[in-house]
């Protein structure tokens, strides 16, 4: 009989082969009495200008940009799938929540798919993965409606 550990592991390893099928083939089959909530995942790239450092703050800041990684976020987008455009616009409002661009760091978005609900980023995953439990998760957004609340 398996223990509690390894039907975890099973599961998980159900989920992120399921996942890895493509953006419409998520585990329907599983929760198929339950109606699905899906999910804006927006994905950043975050860099660091390092020729700031050396900068006195006199004449133009010198420009020498490294990559720094990224960030996740999640907006909620309920029980219904909006239309590309109807992405592409929500996508345009909630950017400026996440980019910004200094003379010594920049963040901007690189990517988004809409996902289901219980969809794990790929940092979550390796997360749960090596320690077992999600410590940093993705940063959901508050939904428009919630804003302004």
């Amino acid at each position: 009989m398996p223990t509690s550990t390894q039907k975890i592991w099973t599961i998980l390893q159900l989920k992120i082969s399921v996942d890895t099928l493509g953006p419409n083939c998520y585990n329907t089959h599983i929760n198929s009495k339950q109606e699905r909530t899906m999910k804006l995942h927006l994905q950043t790239q975050y860099m660091e200008n390092y020729g700031h450092h050396d900068w006195d703050g006199v004449g133009e800041c010198p420009q020498y940009w490294k990559m720094k990684g990224g960030e996740d976020y999640f907006y909620p987008l309920g029980k219904e799938t909006p239309s590309d455009e109807h992405i592409a616009e929500l996508v345009e409002v909630i950017r400026g929540r996440f980019e910004y661009s200094e003379d010594y760091a920049r963040n901007y978005l690189i990517g988004y798919s809409v996902v289901a609900d219980d969809y794990l980023t790929d940092f979550e995953r390796s997360q749960l993965e090596y320690e077992g439990r999600i410590t940093y998760p993705a940063v959901t957004l508050m939904t428009l409606e919630e804003m302004i609340a």
